[in-house]
């Protein structure tokens, strides 16, 4: 009796603080809360809830993640800022051809800035059709969903598969739009439309009913341009190979090639050329990618049957997205890709890539077929680089796979977070049953406990605790979602109305400059909102962060980034250390960006056992460090933050020379 009356009584003290505390919460994680674990002992549904998460764990490991890539600026289609919710509003593609469609993948938008959040715009009701007429007199419905609202996917595409059908046109139509702040819009970033192991919609010509259109970010033509958020078909393999890189060069218009013997005159029907983006050269997306090329192509070598011809214009670089051009219409043998100006990391200038892919029948031929090139990189360090990985299967990080395959994964996968989602809701609602359950009975026992309040005090400390790095959280998300979207509302609003036709310039340039003040409070709001959230975090997370803002920054000038943790990476940094380093940093980029003029800039970050030290390097204007502008504070704050923490900050500089910045302050 003695034993039972202890039990329950601990029972009671952990029941009554728990539920008299609110902090009966869903599982977001796998930690599990004191009530989840009471509950947990006493349900068997719960425990049965559990046992389902733990094999959807082992189920979402086998299966790819969406987008593991940063995005260009194409960010995809975006339709015109509409009033009303509910005017169906539609966007379609020309196959040019009747073609036999097996699947159709719409791919949602997904950028980096928090003006956008993940799935934004993405229709909540909305149908599909094909067709063989431009007006779609003859429409087919593929998929409908107009009665209910469709589960947002985030940043995972929906795939539709088709009955066995041919067609020429493919449609959208949103008949709920997504709410913005005061309006409505929806757009995709890709329109994907399978035909056996191809996408015969990439490069497509589209027409919408509507539309928005920014140069390089929103158009019609970008949802069919391959550039999209879900990156390269890949599996979960991880690679041993990054590609080929030719060897390092001074000068941008040196000429480099590679060309792939097939072995046999083939006739191709696409070319898929995938960027590098190594791991242990700072994981940068379309590292080494042409900015000058042309692709040919002939049935013997060195003849240059045109397929592809951008040797004088510059082509935006796809980063983490393989590029789709189509083949000839006669037979080939011997295909080359011959950069005419190749891409500067630092003071030096290479051409890399990490696979090159030629269909043909549905398969890829160029699989470990004869490649030669004009030259290599050559390091004694690594063996990840040579002419035979670009026809090994590989990108620089995984194995590469079937588009199809790819898509059904990852469809597989939306549909198990879908479940997911469900089912820690339902073990949610049963959760809170049961503790309800158990605080009537433990609170009756408590009752007649009274002497030991002094335990439940005690408990009752912890849970304050506990709250009180909620509400850090939740400030960060309600800074997030309430002054983000505002401050989205007021950029998207100012974009809009700078285009207005019959605008003065005078009111356009101050329509710009509201937008242009919108979005870089909100980027300056998502960083410390990344303070306040995540509170001590390592090396590697503030590196990441690091390189993260300088591409951001840094989006019009080249520039590199050299940065590795090495044996710190998982050391912790304080929330002070971290503040200073990164806002120093970031006012060092922002100084580049408006002050310097700059076309290089080179960043490298350096730790050791007792220092950490970031260089900058620009080839900008300079200036007199003895006659900076009055009023100015950019280089006295990153000089004050190095300081606060026992550093200092040295400005090398003079007018016409570039400068040189580097800080250095003690890890300890």
């Amino acid at each position: 009796m003695v034993v039972r009356s202890n039990t329950l009584f601990l029972i009671a003290i952990s029941c009554s603080a728990i539920l008299g505390s609110s902090v009966v919460r869903a599982q977001n994680d796998t930690s599990q809360s004191p009530g989840d674990s009471i509950a947990r002992w006493f349900s068997e549904k719960i425990r049965g809830f559990d046992s389902e998460l733990q094999d959807i764990e082992k189920q979402l490991a086998e299966l790819p993640l969406s987008g593991r890539t940063r995005v260009t600026n194409r960010l995809g289609y975006h339709s015109a800022v509409m009033k009303r919710g509910n005017q169906p509003a539609w966007v379609q593609v020309d196959l040019k051809q009747r073609q036999k469609i097996d699947a159709i993948a719409l791919v949602p938008l997904k950028t980096e800035s928090p003006l956008y959040p993940e799935g934004y715009g993405f229709p909540l009701r909305f149908k599909v059709e094909i067709a063989d007429n431009e007006d779609f007199s003859d429409a087919r419905l593929i998929f409908g969903h107009t009665a209910t609202d469709f589960a947002n996917p985030g940043s995972y595409p929906v795939l539709l598969p088709v009955d066995a059908d041919k067609a020429r046109f493919v449609r959208v139509t949103s008949t709920r739009h997504y709410k913005t702040e005061e309006n409505f819009a929806w757009g995709l970033s890709e329109l994907i439309v399978l035909s056996g192991n191809y996408n015969v919609a990439a490069g497509k010509p589209v027409r919408a009913m509507n539309s928005m259109h920014i140069p390089n970010t929103w158009a019609e033509a970008n949802l069919t341009d391959s550039h999209s958020t879900i990156g390269m078909p890949v599996t979960t393999e991880r690679s041993a190979t990054s590609g080929w890189m030719s060897q390092w060069v001074k000068k941008q218009n040196e000429s480099k090639w590679i060309e792939i013997d097939l072995g046999e005159s083939v006739r191709v029907d696409e070319i898929r050329i995938v960027p590098a983006q190594p791991s242990d050269m700072g994981d940068t997306p379309g590292i080494g990618f042409p900015i000058n090329f042309v692709i040919t192509g002939g049935a013997n070598s060195g003849e240059d049957a045109m397929i592809f011809d951008y040797e004088t214009r510059y082509y935006v670089n796809p980063q983490g997205n393989a590029m789709v051009f189509d083949g000839l219409e006669t037979p080939m043998r011997y295909f080359q890709i011959k950069a005419t100006k190749i891409q500067r990391q630092g003071a030096f200038a290479s051409f890399a890539l990490s696979e090159v892919q030629i269909y043909a029948d549905g398969k890829n031929i160029a699989l470990g077929k004869k490649v030669e090139v004009t030259d290599s990189y050559n390091d004694k360090k690594t063996t990840r680089w040579g002419p035979e990985f670009l026809v090994d299967g590989y990108t620089s990080q995984y194995r590469l796979t079937e588009l199809p395959d790819y898509l059904n994964q990852l469809e597989e996968r939306r549909q198990t977070l879908v479940r997911k989602q469900g089912i820690r809701r339902e073990r949610k609602e049963k959760t809170e049953q049961v503790l309800t359950a158990l605080a009537v009975i433990a609170t009756s026992i408590f009752l007649g406990l009274f002497g030991f309040m002094a335990a439940a005090l005690f408990r009752q400390r912890r849970v304050r605790l506990a709250e009180a790095n909620r509400l850090r959280t939740q400030i960060a998300r309600d800074l997030h979602d309430d002054i983000g979207s505002n401050l989205g509302s007021i950029a998207l609003t100012s974009q809009i109305a700078s285009a207005v036709p019959g605008l003065t310039e005078e009111a356009r340039e101050d329509f710009e400059e509201i937008h242009k003040t919108a979005e870089n409070t909100a980027e300056s709001m998502r960083d410390i909102v990344w303070l306040i959230e995540t509170g001590n975090t390592s090396f590697e997370d503030l590196f990441t962060k690091m390189r993260d803002v300088a591409n951001h920054i840094l989006s019009e000038v080249e520039h590199t980034f050299t940065a590795d943790p090495g044996t710190f990476a998982e050391q912790t940094v304080s929330l002070r250390f971290r503040r200073h380093v990164f806002f120093a940093f970031k006012e060092t980029l922002n100084n580049i960006r408006k002050h310097a003029g700059a076309t290089e800039v080179d960043l490298k970050i350096e730790i050791d056992h007792r220092h950490l030290m970031f260089r900058i390097e620009d080839n900008g204007k300079g200036f007199d460090m003895d006659a900076r502008r009055p009023g100015g504070r950019g280089v006295s704050n990153v000089i004050d933050r190095a300081a606060r923490i026992g550093g200092s900050c040295d400005f090398t500089t003079k007018p016409d020379c570039g400068t040189v910045v580097i800080f250095q302050v003690p890890l300890k």
